[in-house]
């Protein structure tokens, strides 16, 4: 009888260690769909904390940077203090656009998403792919 209850209390062990497994996927399946909304906006004040929303909302242009043939194309682009660079990956790989100083970022995206960032100061700012660090580029604003 002692043999019968411990091979009980294992099975109902089991079975909540397989539902709190299953519990946890379900919960970082959640996250991962919440962070992967196609699309993010970054208001960058370089040297500081870059904070999400505003875009171009200053009535800013909007720069396009592809990311494909693992390359970010133009390479380099020119603007204005109050415009806005988006990113947009048509690679199969994820990437995403991180300054070397690391006052800027964008989220990681897929094939198709894309992610902006709206520059408040003048200056030179060089960038890369975090995840393929061979990927380089720079955003010089005027």
């Amino acid at each position: 009888m002692i043999t019968h209850l411990n091979s009980e209390n294992r099975s109902r062990r089991r079975r909540t260690i397989f539902l709190g497994m299953g519990a946890a996927l379900i919960a970082i399946a959640v996250v991962l769909v919440g962070c992967s909304s196609g699309s993010t906006t970054t208001t960058a004040a370089p040297g500081g904390t870059p904070t999400t929303g505003g875009g171009a909302a200053g009535g800013g242009a909007t720069v396009q940077v592809n990311m494909e043939g693992m390359a970010f194309s133009p390479q380099t682009v020119t603007i204005n203090v109050g415009d806005t660079v988006t990113w947009t990956n048509k690679d199969q790989a994820p990437h995403n656009a991180v300054a070397v100083d690391k006052s800027w970022h964008t989220s990681t995206f897929s094939t198709g998403e894309s992610g902006s960032v709206t520059f408040t100061t003048s200056g030179t700012f060089p960038y890369i792919c975090t995840i393929h660090p061979s990927m380089t580029g720079t955003v010089i604003v005027q």
